[in-house]
């Protein structure tokens, strides 16, 4: 998916790429490894949320401190890890309207369908 330059400078355009990559794959297989596992919604929807907040902001922190290690500009190093953070946060977050909706064997076929098409999209 092609980013208009007046929406993300090139540092928030990575970190955005970065935290939607992340938050697709990584939501994926807690959705599927806690479905299989437990079998309860409850569980995989716990799960979805502390991946949602606390995945974002460890995968935000180790952008923030990548970047200053590269000598980036300040800006350019707070663009990079907001835009992780919030990106990562709300596509992880998307994955909670299937679960939600609809019984929990559908919830993580369809989760994948729109976790893949999501990949397809931007790459």
């Amino acid at each position: 998916m092609h980013i208009p330059k007046k929406f993300f400078s090139k540092a928030s355009e990575g970190g955005f790429g970065f935290g939607l990559t992340s938050g697709v794959i990584t939501t994926l297989g807690l959705i599927v490894g806690l479905s299989s596992g437990t079998d309860s919604k409850i569980a995989v929807v716990g799960g979805i949320l502390t991946i949602a907040v606390a995945d974002s902001f460890s995968d935000a922190l180790g952008m923030h401190v990548s970047q200053e290690s590269e000598d980036a500009s300040s800006k350019s190093i707070w663009q990079s890890t907001i835009s992780t953070l919030f990106s990562k946060l709300v596509f992880a977050l998307t994955f909670l309207v299937p679960v939600l909706l609809l019984n929990l064997e559908t919830a993580v076929w369809v989760s994948i369908l729109w976790g893949l098409s999501v990949l397809g999209l931007f790459s």
